[in-house]
């Protein structure tokens, strides 16, 4: 894979358009990504590589670099996340990251019919996301995610390009036929349209849910116990 296509497939695991992935990561205009996705790769400098590491931790340098390796770092958890303070919250405050809060009665039906364009946008509380990029937010509810996801704790979330990429191992917001959950995803042997769903509490079982009944995965960006509203 060369490295236009490679930045490519990028900007598709972020599920965002060129001009908010460029924004998220920190360049000035998204022209540099549509330069880089044309080859030109003059627009490749030190400072683009650390934005984008420092955007994504989870995508190895080396891959980026030379396409070497995998692009996700070995081991390494998108959900391990820290918690913001107080203080924290008040300076994103400042900036204005409002995201719509999910009615947890969704999580029992479908999200998309919140999420689509402009549907029940009414319906939902606006508050505050700790970090830049999240298209809304959901509350956990029950245990089967201790001990990292508590009941009640709120998750920050971002649409992925699950037909590009799927973060294998990671945690996601799984939007199905059947309602949402948050689980850890791994493939199913020698079965592509299968996902298994886990648990990181051990008395739940494992899911299989066919890829058909998916209406969209959700990477967390971030959890919080508290939040802002308004």
């Amino acid at each position: 894979m060369i490295l236009q296509d490679r930045i490519k497939t990028l900007v598709e695991y972020s599920g965002l358009t060129i001009p908010k992935f460029s924004a998220y990561v920190g360049f000035k205009t998204p022209q540099a990504v549509r330069e880089l996705i044309k080859g030109n790769t003059k627009t490749l400098s030190d400072s683009a590589i650390h934005k984008i590491i420092i955007a994504y931790p989870e995508i190895s340098e080396d891959w980026l670099l030379t396409g070497e390796g995998e692009m996700l770092k070995p081991n390494f958890k998108v959900d391990e996340i820290e918690i913001p303070t107080k203080e924290e919250l008040k300076q994103v405050l400042v900036k204005g990251y409002w995201v719509p809060l999910i009615p947890t009665e969704a999580l029992a039906n479908s999200l998309a019919e919140y999420i689509g364009p402009g549907v029940r946008r009414t319906d939902c509380q606006n508050i505050i996301s700790p970090v830049p990029g999240a298209e809304f937010a959901i509350t956990i509810s029950g245990d089967s995610m201790e001990p990292k996801f508590h009941d009640g704790m709120v998750v920050f979330l971002k649409k992925i390009n699950d037909a590009a990429f799927i973060p294998w191992g990671n945690t996601l917001v799984l939007d199905t036929e059947n309602g949402a959950f948050i689980k850890d995803v791994f493939p199913v042997k020698d079965n592509e349209s299968l996902i298994e769903a886990r648990s990181l509490n051990t008395i739940y079982p494992p899911l299989i849910i066919p890829k058909s009944s998916i209406y969209g995965m959700y990477r967390v960006l971030n959890a919080t116990k508290f939040f802002t509203t308004m």
